[in-house]
């Protein structure tokens, strides 16, 4: 079957006048990588820079209806159709779609047919009213090996085929109608592409240049790729995971010989005695669980590499060991479990490639805005699960915990609901920091020499501007530091998978990296004591969570949500001005959840009463692609990596989304115990370029995080023997801060 539109010569005049005036989202042709076609009222966002993907199946964008239909006429009438033009074997299908629930196609591989089951009529609705009358089509799936093909109208419905087969299904997302500001379906049809007959212009009222990185993104075909909607991110996310079969977490160790017997296996990790730690690990495992359970410890078999051994040796540093169980154990019930002294909170260890993931019964939600709580609920106990407090997590994720299962098989069935816009597992995971240890020596702050502080503090010292630090613990009584009366802490429950909020400073957790981190922001001056911030004129808010660098990003998004807004933890007041953070994976891949992703867009679109809050991240300190880390890659992220006193960037993280460089090597800065040390890490280069923006908020706190980071951007000193192309470069994003210049 063809198309009535297709001309196989390129998209005719008739066809592009009706393009024009589609409204839908974007279009995605995912082949191994996705390319978007963006299509928008009056003229495409910008051109698509469409290749010939595959020589034998070539796609084209469609809208429409019947030819002759006045462009403008049918615009207003709001009548759409989705086609999906099958190949030799196949033929579409056309049928009414509800809106009111999910509908699937259905594919019988080999027969090249597949037909719309469970649909029913449904009203269409266009911008003013919901009284016009329409009628909905829908088109067949067809078999397309390896190819999926997904359609957004709105964001509200998707066509998806799967597998060599051409496994197919179409789902309607929208409860309450399928067309959203009069949007047009969009046609899908087997031709040519002629990318000559679109232009840039705005997409919803925004110029190209103020559109998202994630929109802009290039592959390395030179094909646009197409931003994913949050159920395909999180499915492709847990598709990826492995089960380590057989593999299991001992309880977290509750006495303090246990405690200390496990740190010295990490001990023993962190100094590649690997034997040695497997040795001690198995004494352990004998002591702590019966006969039986145990056949082997895991250290020895999962330790192939850095990233694992440095986790490895965190969790064991947490009191976690993880082992291979027997039969026995694995088939016994969590309560079963729980009396032979097992770890009744974990379900299963999962890898994420070098990551391991202990599953936890705790998953994150997040449901549509449309969603009242009666059908939020009603939702959650069909899935077995009850509703936990969520803390300041940012407003619409809900925690969930289940009762039985698997918490990724249920996120799984969750997303297959049309009420769900993504759920995930709140995995217990190795957060750590991003340092490297360098022995005390000399104290010299020779960072603010080159950052040109001096002068900079003769125009703002940070007077009036609040700076999170988030990190996993800080020295509360070092006399270097002025902690602000919002500094507080996240209080491990004891199988680490949940944290209490505990607001101030009375037995925070220690560390002497978070105390480095909030030191290089704001350390005092001229009190006879070390040297003196970047920002030492700004109010120090200290949030300490994940103290033994174990725990889930669920609590590190709570952390960064009551930075930005403490009235989330019952706190009524403002939030941070600045937010920095130097926790993550040191080695080069960092999945993020999309709970975390969503508390970072809330800080940084609706912190400081919707004029943003510029988020810092310390980049890698490996010699790895940024782009491997999902959370310094995330576009509302400034990625920072670290510097040397003569201007090189020391081989920390590179890549387009490094943002710039900060000074980061042998820094001389406050550490646990009230001493002081020279330290080396991105995770004090981030601080550094918090402490420059923090500077520039005092002085002009009338300033959206966007016209902050622009400011930073063009402050920047170009240094290195590299050539910086439109203004940056892979090795030192924009170049090294400069703070004079910033605020000049």
């Amino acid at each position: 079957m063809t198309s009535p539109f297709l001309d196989r010569s390129g998209i005719s005049t008739h066809a592009v006048a009706i393009a024009s005036f589609d409204r839908s989202d974007h279009v995605r042709i995912g082949m191994r990588r996705s390319v978007t076609y963006p299509c928008r009222c009056d003229a495409f966002h910008r051109p698509c820079g469409y290749r010939e993907a595959n020589a034998r199946r070539r796609i084209v964008l469609r809208c429409g209806n019947a030819p002759g239909d006045d462009a403008n006429e049918r615009a207003s009438r709001i009548i759409g159709r989705v086609c999906v033009v099958s190949d030799r074997r196949g033929e579409a299908v056309p049928q009414r779609a509800c809106p009111g629930r999910p509908a699937r196609a259905h594919h019988t591989p080999g027969r090249g047919r597949a037909q719309l089951q469970g649909a029913q009529p449904a009203p269409a609705i266009n911008d003013d009213d919901r009284t016009g009358e329409s009628r909905v089509r829908h088109a067949s799936a067809r078999s397309m090996p390896r190819v999926g093909i997904r359609w957004r109208c709105g964001g509200f419905a998707g066509i998806r085929c799967r597998g060599d087969r051409g496994v197919a299904s179409l789902r309607v997302r929208d409860r309450c109608g399928i067309f959203r500001r009069g949007a047009d379906k969009v046609c899908i049809d087997a031709g040519s592409f002629d990318a000559s007959n679109f232009d840039a212009s705005s997409i919803d009222g925004r110029s190209p240049d103020e559109t998202s990185m994630e929109e802009t993104r290039m592959d390395e075909t030179g094909m646009q790729e197409a931003p994913m909607d949050k159920k395909d991110k999180v499915r492709q996310r847990l598709e990826r995971l492995q089960v380590l079969d057989g593999v299991m977490p001992t309880r977290v160790a509750d006495t303090r010989e246990a405690r200390r017997a496990w740190r010295a296996v990490a001990g023993d990790i962190d100094t590649d005695e690997v034997q040695t730690a497997d040795m001690r690990s198995r004494d352990l495992l004998g002591a702590s669980l019966p006969e039986g359970a145990v056949q082997a410890s895991a250290i020895e078999s999962l330790a192939d590499s850095d990233d694992r051994r440095e986790q490895l040796a965190a969790f064991a540093r947490a009191g976690i060991g993880l082992f291979h169980a027997s039969g026995r154990y694995l088939e016994a019930s969590t309560e079963d479990r729980r009396a032979q002294g097992g770890n009744d909170a974990v379900t299963r260890v999962l890898a994420d490639g070098p990551r391991l993931l202990l599953e936890t019964q705790r998953l994150v939600v997040r449901f549509d805005d449309r969603a009242d709580s009666g059908e939020i609920a009603a939702i959650l106990r069909r899935y077995g699960l009850y509703p936990m407090d969520s803390g300041a997590l940012p407003p619409g994720l809900v925690r969930a915990a289940c009762t039985s299962g698997n918490a990724t098989e249920i996120a799984f069935a969750l997303m297959q609901d049309a009420a769900v816009v993504f759920a995930e597992p709140d995995f217990l995971e190795h957060i750590g920091q991003r340092y490297v240890p360098t022995d005390p020596g000399y104290p010299q702050q020779w960072h603010h020499a080159r950052m040109g502080m001096e002068r900079a503090w003769d125009i703002s010292t940070g007077a009036g501007v609040r700076v999170a630090v988030i990190d996993n613990g800080f020295d509360a009584t070092h006399p270097d530091l002025a902690f602000g009366p919002l500094s507080s802490w996240f209080r491990p429950t004891s199988d680490l998978i949940d944290a209490d909020f505990i607001p101030g400073i009375d037995r925070m957790p220690g560390g002497w990296h978070g105390t480095a981190c909030a030191g290089m922001v704001a350390a005092r001056e001229n009190n006879g004591i070390g040297g003196c911030g970047v920002a030492f004129g700004s109010e120090l808010m200290a949030v300490a969570c994940a103290p033994d660098q174990v725990g889930t990003q669920s609590t590190l998004a709570r952390a960064l949500g009551y930075a930005v807004r403490p009235a989330l933890e019952g706190v009524e007041t403002r939030g941070a001005d600045v937010v920095c953070c130097s926790l993550g994976a040191d080695g080069a891949a960092w999945t993020m959840t999309e709970g975390l992703l969503e508390a970072i867009e809330f800080a940084a679109a609706g912190g400081r009463e919707g004029r943003g809050t510029p988020v810092f991240w310390a980049t890698t300190n490996g010699n790895h692609p940024i782009s491997a880390d999902e959370v310094c890659s995330c576009p509302q992220v400034i990625a920072v990596g670290r510097s040397t006193r003569n201007d090189s960037d020391n081989g920390s993280g590179f890549g387009d989304e490094l943002e710039c460089l900060a000074p980061g090597v042998d820094v001389w800065l406050p550490i646990q115990g009230g001493r002081h040390a020279t330290v080396t890490g991105t995770s004090f280069a981030a601080p550094a370029a918090a402490g420059v923006a923090a500077l520039v908020l005092s002085a002009m706190p009338e300033l959206t995080a966007a016209e902050v980071r622009a400011r930073l951007r063009s402050s920047c000193d170009k240094i290195g023997p590299l050539p910086y192309v439109q203004g940056r470069n892979a090795r030192y994003g924009f170049g090294r801060l400069n703070a004079l210049n910033a605020l000049r």
